[in-house]
């Protein structure tokens, strides 16, 4: 499955300057994730690599 969305605008203050900083930002939700096997307060891993982001389900070593 693949989905396509659009960055956000993050707009952030430093704390001891006035300047203010823009950086991407990215919420998903939809019961898409939920079809993807992902629960409400599961804990995830993302993996950053070149041009991707790999995110996967939190899996307890037995």
């Amino acid at each position: 499955m693949t989905r396509k969305f659009k960055l956000q605008t993050q707009y952030v203050s430093k704390k001891y300057t006035r300047e203010i900083k823009v950086i991407p930002k990215l919420t998903l939700c939809g019961k898409w994730l939920e079809t993807a096997g992902f629960i409400p307060n599961e804990i995830i891993y993302v993996k950053v690599e070149e041009g991707r982001l790999v995110i996967t389900s939190y899996q307890p070593a037995e």
